[in-house]
């Protein structure tokens, strides 16, 4: 019986080193996340991006003035970025009837081997 009971300890013991191991590793993975991201680097990235950016020229296109050039770049701009809306609207429903098309067919075709 204290053979058993040894094995048991030895186990537990084993497991418990296994779990400190492994929160060791998400503590040091979660640092790593958090020391590479700043808010320095999140906005440079946030306004680098196309759609930020096209947004951003819109606003400033319709803070230019009363002229009919600002206004006509400001419908201008403002239509654009609907379109890109838009498309990734469409973008976004393809996908997915894509993804429930081949649901649909993996469910209609015989189990593999």
């Amino acid at each position: 019986m204290s053979e058993k009971l040894q094995k048991l300890a030895a186990r537990k013991q084993l497991l418990l080193a296994r779990s400190k191991l492994i929160r060791l590793q998400i503590r040091h993975q979660v640092y790593g996340v958090r020391s590479g991201v700043s808010w320095v680097n999140v906005g440079m990235h946030a306004a680098t991006s196309a759609p930020v950016r096209s947004a951003l020229f819109g606003l400033a296109l319709s803070s230019l003035g009363h002229s009919r050039v600002a206004r006509v770049l400001a419908i201008a701009s403002k239509a654009i970025l609907f379109a890109k809306i838009t498309g990734v609207a469409l973008d976004i429903k393809r996908g997915l009837r894509r993804t429930s098309a081949n649901d649909t067919v993996a469910g209609t075709l015989p189990p593999g081997p």
